[in-house]
């Protein structure tokens, strides 16, 4: 898949589409795609400045937020993973908060060996996401449909 289609696929086709499978260039063109779109975004934030910034920046974070998350399951599903390993992050994004919060109530004490206990977990995490997400697809089909390299982008 080139870049043009791999951007076609994520913005207009499977803008919301949570099933199938994303090959590897699907995904990394997108996120090469979101990652210039960022910068482009930033660059004209700071001429408009920080008011008119962010709010440019949180409307293009809210666009893409759904067909980024979106390819990502469907790029883990051809890895033959859930998209639920998708939520990891989540999980531990949260449990940070929390300690985080009750660090603030209650004093340092503990938190601080609970916060780089969760640091290590979530560099694990990231380093096995990382894996997944380059990582050649199942051959052939799997429970989550068919080969995105033996079938047309537009299925």
């Amino acid at each position: 898949m080139d870049f043009k289609t791999a951007i076609d696929t994520c913005l207009r086709r499977k803008y919301l589409d949570f099933s199938g499978r994303a090959s590897r260039s699907e995904y990394w063109y997108y996120i090469l795609a979101y990652l210039i779109g960022s910068i482009v975004v930033s660059l004209v934030g700071g001429i408009l400045g920080a008011r008119a910034g962010s709010v440019l920046s949180g409307i293009y974070s809210l666009a893409l937020f759904l067909p980024s998350l979106a390819v990502l399951v469907r790029r883990l599903h051809d890895t033959n993973h859930s998209g639920w390993w998708a939520a990891g992050g989540c999980v531990l994004a949260a449990a940070a908060f929390i300690i985080l919060v009750g660090a603030l109530l209650m004093g340092a004490g503990a938190s601080s060996a609970l916060m780089m206990i969760l640091g290590v977990l979530s560099i694990v995490y990231g380093l096995w996401m990382l894996f997944l997400l380059v990582s050649k697809g199942t051959v052939g089909p799997n429970r989550y449909g068919a080969d995105p390299l033996e079938t047309p982008a537009d299925v």
